[in-house]
């Protein structure tokens, strides 16, 4: 006989026997078979858990009675952590959390790398204070606008008077914000066409505070007028507005209107064993969201990379931050982006830096690097740094037909996409010599991986 589902708010003896992900831990129950997700499980935790949703993929439940506690639980800084879902691994400790994220790194792409590859590198997991970055969903409460993020897979938003990821000036900057859109008579809308505002983009310069602020609102005629009081805001430089290109999600770049303030905002890393570089950014161009581990994310590619080279090809390359970084050892570089702000960034970055002996391509990465195959200037060297689908096959052909390249560096936040492309990659005869894992995400399931390729076949026009 069939086990009926539970009900929503009955009880049910749980263990935890494994991480998940935002979604909840994995349990087991001797009283239903089905799958059980524990929101806020850590494995060993043992109890009995309250069913919060019951359907046909599974039970989520939360603790209601925890009995015996597992190994490496300990006590999450958020408060709403369990709402939120934004950093689901709050209660595992830092350590247990790396071990797990390897051993993710390790299922996904451990037929392609070295037994002993896979080390960590970079500053040590932060319990706190580590995001310059926000994004955040806007809401009434106490008839006020206030800030916060939806939970997970739903519609319910979850207020936050302080979020223990981002720095504390994040949060001043925010707060500050929702004051002035209240004074302002801003709405808080979130359907397409109504008006009002639905969110916030912050992203500063964590030595100087400094950055630029864009407000997602369904209808831009809305916010217009809030740009010069934003801007007095200590901290916020330059204005912007952009339509969300989903509801909850970023800013839509085709929407993006500039109200007061700079266009532009400076950052500066200091590498390890690297010149100091400051680039200017625009208010949607895409950087890494931890600073401290960029920078170390950067030391690494170097580490990798000749220190004199003929060619350096960087595809995705954003605002020009690796190829910027690596300027001085490399005779000419190539940068590729598509995104058209963030090519225009690199652009003006590499205008600003007197970089002379590179160029920018704004397009396609296959299309440019397909070009290059039969040109006279030859690449030894590339660094890849994809969205999460990954390169796709015919890039790894297009790189693998540059008859000068030996070395390619990979940076990926998704191991679904980067399994796909080792595979590719090898079976192009390339091979992965080096693994190394960044926190640039923590209290999360994803690691920054980066993975040094080197060629193992010959170049041929028909690979």
């Amino acid at each position: 006989m069939k086990t009926p589902r539970p009900r929503k708010e009955s009880l049910l003896e749980c263990t935890v026997i494994e991480l998940g992900s935002a979604d909840g831990a994995r349990a087991v129950s001797p009283n239903y078979p089905g799958p059980i997700r524990i929101i806020g499980g850590v494995p060993g935790d043992h109890g009995l858990a309250r069913v919060v949703h019951a359907g046909q993929h599974g039970v989520w439940a939360q603790w209601s009675t925890l009995s015996d506690e597992g190994p490496d639980r300990r006590e999450a800084p958020c408060p709403v952590v369990l709402r939120c879902g934004g950093c689901p691994w709050q209660m595992v400790d830092p350590a247990a959390q790396r071990r797990e994220r390897l051993l993710r790194v390790r299922s996904a792409i451990g037929s392609y790398i070295p037994d002993d590859a896979g080390q960590w590198t970079g500053p040590d997991s932060l319990d706190v204070g580590y995001r310059t970055r926000a994004q955040v969903v806007l809401g009434h409460r106490r008839g006020r606008i206030e800030w916060g993020f939806w939970q997970p897979s739903s519609q319910i938003w979850v207020p936050a008077e302080h979020c223990p990821a981002q720095t504390r000036d994040v949060d001043r900057v925010l707060h500050a914000a929702c004051d002035v859109l209240g004074r302002h008579g801003v709405m808080v809308r979130h359907a397409p066409g109504e008006h009002g505002a639905s969110g916030l983009v912050w992203r500063a310069d964590p030595r100087t505070g400094q950055g630029l602020l864009t407000i997602l609102a369904p209808d831009l005629a809305a916010v217009a007028h809030t740009g010069p009081a934003l801007l007095e805001i200590p901290g916020i430089i330059g204005v912007f507005a952009a339509i969300p290109a989903h509801q909850g999600g970023s800013a839509n770049p085709a929407t993006l209107q500039h109200l007061a303030g700079e266009l532009r905002a400076p950052q500066t890393w200091k590498p390890a064993n690297l010149p100091e570089l400051t680039l200017d950014l625009g208010p949607i161009s895409f950087v890494q969201t931890r600073h401290d581990t960029a920078e170390a994310l950067v030391a690494q590619v170097a580490e990798w990379l000749p220190e004199q080279g003929g060619g350096l090809l960087d595809l995705f390359a954003g605002v020009g931050f690796f190829a910027l970084a690596l300027r001085h050892r490399f005779e000419h570089l190539l940068l590729v982006e598509r995104q058209g702000a963030a090519s225009d960034d690199a652009q003006h970055n590499m205008d600003q830096l007197g970089v002379a002996h590179a160029t920018v391509r704004h397009g396609d990465a296959t299309a440019v690097v397909t070009e290059l195959a039969g040109g006279e200037q030859g690449y030894e060297a590339a660094i890849v740094d994809p969205p999460r689908s990954g390169c796709g096959a015919a890039l790894v052909q297009a790189l693998t037909a540059l008859p000068q390249l030996q070395t390619i560096i990979y940076i990926s936040c998704a191991l679904v996409g980067l399994q796909r492309d080792l595979a590719a990659f090898v079976e192009h005869g390339w091979q992965a010599s080096d693994v190394r894992l960044l926190d640039m995400f923590p209290h999360t399931p994803q690691a920054e991986v980066v993975v040094r390729l080197v060629r193992t076949l010959p170049a041929t026009s028909d690979q």
